[in-house]
């Protein structure tokens, strides 16, 4: 095979490897028009009465924070995250443990400065406040 023909080969291949139907790693499309369910906080399991959750959409996100709901503004770039000041409301939570989860869910988004999706589908926040883990949440459990 010629060089020519060679190169022209590679070209095609590579470019038909690129037409794949999986995002890149940082594909921001992947974060937004989903519910994520909170797994963990900082490696110790979610444990509140309600389902934390985060949703974005048009450069808002919202969710449940466990005993409250909560807002902000997100700015995204692959593999970069950013939220706005939170806006939350302040109801108390009667489960041992349910408000210490919260307010360290609350502080690890406000923190939050990357994310990332592994290749089993969970979203991974990280910061200098704190790490979260998520799980894409079932249809159905609130955001």
């Amino acid at each position: 095979m010629s060089p020519k023909h060679l190169i022209a080969t590679l070209l095609v291949a590579l470019t038909a490897s690129a037409c794949g139907a999986t995002p890149p790693a940082g594909d921001v499309g992947q974060l937004t028009g989903a519910t994520w369910e909170a797994t963990e906080v900082d490696g110790k399991p979610v444990a509140t009465p309600a389902p934390v959750t985060l949703a974005i959409a048009d450069g808002q996100a919202s969710g449940g924070s466990g005993c409250n709901r909560y807002s902000a503004t997100v700015t995204l770039a692959p593999d970069r995250i950013s939220f706005g000041p939170l806006m939350s409301t302040k109801m108390a939570c009667a489960e041992e443990g349910a408000m210490q989860t919260e307010m360290a869910y609350l502080q690890a988004l406000s923190g939050a400065e990357r994310w990332s999706i592994s290749a089993t589908g969970q979203l991974t926040l990280s910061g200098s406040k704190g790490n979260v883990l998520f799980k894409p949440a079932a249809t159905g459990s609130g955001s």
